[in-house]
């Protein structure tokens, strides 16, 4: 951070308070991070769709872990000690996904639910749109 001279480009996961003193030195600030990806935007003055791709992104993927759940819990078919039982491994997704971690790769327990109950496609809206976010010119911060 000692290195960030005026009109860098700040790459970080997150910004919070302690950014607030060199915030004034940046050309622009990206980060990945819902709540820090706000606090980035209005520090910088920038609520473009570029600045939020990544938090959309996030967002996104953790809504459709829910839908899924949520559709395989209302199927009289689908139980989840069905699940645990067949695939012990699986219980600490189950365990995840229930108290809302929702962030993860849970092909896994997708492909063992599927076997129980049929799992709604992904819908086919709320790309981010901003296709590919690297392509945007930056330099990194550690």
């Amino acid at each position: 951070l000692f290195e960030l001279q005026e009109g860098d480009v700040l790459v970080t996961s997150a910004t919070g308070e302690a950014f607030n003193a060199m915030i004034h030195l940046v050309g622009a600030i990206v980060t990945d991070h819902g709540s820090f990806a706000c606090h980035a935007a209005i520090m910088a003055r920038d609520c473009s769709p570029d600045r939020f791709t990544s938090y959309a992104r996030h967002l996104r993927e953790g809504i459709e872990n829910m839908r899924k759940l949520v559709y395989a819990f209302y199927d009289p078919n689908f139980s989840f000690r069905s699940i645990t039982d067949k695939y012990p491994h699986l219980a600490g997704d189950i365990t995840d996904c229930l108290s809302g971690d929702v962030n993860k790769d849970f092909s896994a327990l997708w492909a063992a639910i599927r076997e129980l109950s049929p799992l709604p496609d992904e819908l086919p809206y709320g790309d981010p749109l901003v296709p590919n976010p690297a392509a945007i010119g930056t330099i990194s911060v550690s």
